[in-house]
């Protein structure tokens, strides 16, 4: 996130993330949300978009999905 506020329910509780939050990683297995329509980050998000695509596609080309589109791997 660049600007703003934005809110997410980690494990059950609501929090209001800023800018010096840093970036939120979300553990494996832990309940997570957010509000209905929110977008995912504020900023330009572009330029994130096209990163996670066109990693994507890389990792869709090396078979690294199964068939019901999950990753097959941690890699």
């Amino acid at each position: 996130m660049v600007e703003g506020t934005a809110q997410m329910k980690l494990d059950g509780i609501w929090r209001d993330l800023e800018p010096e939050d840093g970036r939120v990683v979300v553990p494996r297995n832990v309940r997570h949300a957010r509000p209905c329509g929110a977008p995912a980050y504020r900023g330009d998000p572009r330029r994130r978009l096209e990163e996670f695509l066109t990693e994507s596609a890389r990792a869709a080309r090396e078979g690294l999905y199964n068939r019901r589109n999950m990753p097959t791997s941690l890699r």
